[in-house]
């Protein structure tokens, strides 16, 4: 009897430490999770997505919200490639977060050169106003110099008056996104909506370039509530049948 007594305890122990360690494992099992979206964005393809050197998926374009767990606490670079060239587009160093999300926007559009993170932090704007970048989409047998500057001019709802904005495009080049990011206010400060138009420089003079149809101004610029709060892509482009440089805009 007396060495069953003694045996016992040494069975046990081994067990509750056991026990222990696995209770000690299971608590550390925290998963975070990552989603991202794709925006579908002019020339846009299948981009793939890698975490600290593994591939998590193939991501098509115009996709949103995507999500992937991943353990909590794991710190690695975020990375995308072009999935039919294999070509690197971005990275960014990030930490999965323990029971939350880290939610990513990938800009991606090879025809209006642009490829980059955007969303909450690198693109927050006011609910009053709207942020625009130029791209130079202009026929070069048209337009040939290899660089344009580029102003935009404001006119107030209520008194009808022009003017024009401090910040200035300046050497816009042909078929790539200028660096500058403006904002601009969509309101007066009575409420009421500005209109805007843009007009063309020669970049040796500064004077305005006049367009084939007479007119100097350029239109199709974003304006009004449906703007509020958001991120243009603004495409100058030749508009055959109108004879003039005209403007699209491509949401980011």
């Amino acid at each position: 009897m007396r060495s069953i007594i003694h045996i016992l305890p040494a069975l046990i122990l081994p067990l509750l430490i056991l026990s222990c360690r696995k209770g000690e494992l299971q608590e550390k099992r925290y998963f975070g999770k990552i989603s991202m979206t794709i925006k579908n964005l002019p020339g846009a393809s299948t981009v793939m997505l890698y975490f600290d050197n593994e591939k998590l998926d193939s991501l098509p374009a115009g996709r949103s919200g995507l999500q992937f767990p991943l353990p909590a606490g794991k710190q690695g670079k975020l990375a995308l490639y072009d999935a039919r060239q294999g070509q690197f587009l971005a990275d960014t160093l990030i930490t999965i977060p323990r029971d939350s999300m880290l939610e990513f926007n990938f800009a991606y559009g090879p025809e209006i050169g642009i490829q980059k993170f955007v969303g909450k932090e690198g693109t927050r704007v006011d609910p009053d106003s709207v942020y625009i970048q130029f791209f130079n989409n202009l026929d070069p047998n048209l337009y040939p110099k290899t660089k344009y500057g580029l102003q935009v001019v404001r006119i107030d709802p209520e008194t009808g008056e022009f003017s024009i904005l401090p910040t200035k495009m300046q050497n816009m080049e042909w078929k790539k996104l200028h660096p500058e990011i403006m904002k601009v206010k969509l309101y007066n400060d009575n409420g009421f909506i500005y209109t805007y138009a843009a007009q063309l420089t020669d970049p040796d003079t500064g004077e305005v370039i006049t367009q084939p149809d007479g007119f100097e101004y350029i239109t199709g610029f974003p304006s009004g509530d449906y703007y509020s709060g958001k991120f243009m892509i603004l495409t100058l482009y030749f508009n055959v049948p109108n004879n003039s440089v005209e403007i699209i805009g491509t949401e980011i």
